[in-house]
């Protein structure tokens, strides 16, 4: 097996180490992706803009390998092959490819360019005055909201999307509902097997045949003291500080030793938000963000009101999403919580 093999189409981006190829399998005649990666960059853990990273590129390859040999799941990207080219300098990543890109392009870009708009985050002054800032931070989304309208034209073509925050495009439930338990169900075989993904965003969830893929593993972390398909252990902790600022938890911000498994659920949280809302709630999880303070006194619902969207979005998906953006981790709902949760149980559209 090599490079004669896989027929290049087009590059579809850059990558940390490397490219990603859109590839045509020449025995399967399939189009894949390969993911290429420079190993001296690699295992030095340095970008190819030369800069220190933290994705581990090896135990993205054993865990994707790991998860191929204990059957695959359809919500979790599936590594074909690897293998290193000729002079041993390349690893090549043979992946499903996902022709509908990941979630973020896919669901939240501008519907139209507004030129003059303000900017929904609120900058932090020194005048104490905390929960009036909190609060404006969220009124002043709650009229750029206003401004668009959630309400949809009769002669409205925009799909599965209507009008978010600022003009962009926020999902219907029942599609976004969809998502969610694909991506709740991908992490959920995860967990059973001892693996936390620590990077679940809409950059990292992948669409294939209408359904959610879980991809980009290089963030992930195993727990090596658990047995294949049992819960992992209570002491199954991690303290290096990683993810994307918008869907990392607040025991991460706060450098905690942290559970991983109750942060991916943090993680995918904020992601769903996003897509119902088309925002983030805030930028960070931390005490100095008012957008965060407002949450962790009031609680996401509290958002969705604010915002004008209380009504659009069912009052038993916000109780989900409440209960999986607890400020506390050890009050986080858990997987199998949610699985008996009454958004799991509803027949899926």
């Amino acid at each position: 097996m090599g490079t004669t093999r896989y027929e290049t189409e087009t590059s579809l981006r850059a990558s940390i180490f490397g490219e990603v190829l859109l590839c045509r399998d020449r025995l399967t005649d399939e189009r894949v992706v390969v993911k290429t990666v420079d190993l001296q960059l690699a295992l030095q853990q340095t970008s190819r803009s030369q800069e220190l990273v933290q994705e581990n590129v090896m135990l993205e390859v054993e865990v994707l390998n790991r998860v191929r040999a204990l059957g695959g799941h359809p919500n979790v990207i599936n590594m074909h092959s690897y293998f290193v080219a000729k002079g041993g300098g390349v690893l090549h990543m043979v992946l499903d490819y996902c022709e509908s890109g990941d979630l973020l392009d896919a669901c939240v870009q501008p519907l139209v360019a507004e030129e003059g708009g303000d900017d929904k985050s609120s900058s932090n002054s020194d005048n104490g005055q905390g929960n009036q800032k909190e609060d404006a931070a969220l009124l002043r989304s709650a009229a750029l909201l206003g401004n668009h309208g959630p309400e949809q034209d009769d002669n409205d073509s925009n799909g599965p999307f209507l009008n978010g925050v600022d003009g962009s495009k926020r999902l219907q439930e029942s599609v976004a509902q969809t998502y969610l338990v694909d991506v709740l169900s991908g992490l959920r075989f995860l967990h059973s097997h001892g693996i936390a993904h620590r990077d679940v965003s809409l950059e990292n969830i992948l669409l294939r045949n209408g359904h959610a893929v879980i991809a980009d593993f290089g963030l992930c972390v195993q727990d090596t003291s658990a047995s294949s398909g049992s819960p992992t252990s209570s002491g199954f902790l991690c303290d290096e500080t990683v993810g994307k600022n918008y869907y990392m938890a607040p025991e991460i911000v706060m450098r905690e030793r942290y559970d991983p498994r109750r942060a991916d659920i943090w993680s995918v949280g904020i992601a769903f938000f996003i897509l119902l809302t088309s925002s983030p709630p805030f930028e960070r999880a931390d005490p100095s963000d008012p957008g965060f303070r407002y949450v962790a006194k009031r609680g996401i619902k509290a958002v969705f009101t604010a915002w004008g969207l209380g009504q659009d979005v069912s009052e038993t998906l916000q109780d989900l999403l409440s209960r999986m953006l607890c400020v506390d981790p050890e009050e986080r709902i858990t997987m199998e919580e949610i699985w008996q949760h009454p958004v799991l149980q509803r027949p899926r559209c």
